[in-house]
């Protein structure tokens, strides 16, 4: 669990997003990208929005005093604590994609080794035919 602060404008505001080749270096053409400019309107509460439809909820908000609103985790989490149910839930996992990892590692030393034959013994590459 953490806690993350995001600083969201109220209004749009006028950005830079340089389209010309110079990207942006002794550019000074404040124009709508629309009009063949380099700059946008950036909206960021469209943006917030958009991110709590994505995510199915919607983000606390504090007041202009930073007091952090009291939620539902309030005194349950614990910091640097594991999480007593479902903390070994790898195993399974790892024993799943065991085959798959040891088939990759033969794979990759297989690759290796083709390349030193080919790249330091170019002799002995048809050696063997």
């Amino acid at each position: 669990m953490g806690l993350a602060i995001s600083l969201v404008a109220t209004e749009k505001e006028k950005v830079w997003y340089h389209v010309c080749s110079s990207r942006g270096k002794g550019c000074y053409n404040t124009r709508l990208k629309e009009d063949g400019g380099c700059t946008i309107w950036y909206n960021e509460m469209q943006l917030l929005s958009e991110i709590e439809e994505h995510l199915n909820c919607t983000i606390s908000q504090v007041e202009p005093d930073i007091k952090v609103p009291v939620d539902e985790f309030d005194g349950k989490v614990t910091y640097g604590q594991k999480r007593a149910a479902g903390g070994g839930n790898y195993k399974g996992h790892v024993d799943i994609l065991a085959p798959t990892v040891q088939e990759l590692a033969a794979l990759e030393k297989e690759a290796q080794t083709s390349f030193l034959h080919l790249g330091y013994l170019p002799n002995q590459l048809f050696r063997t035919f």
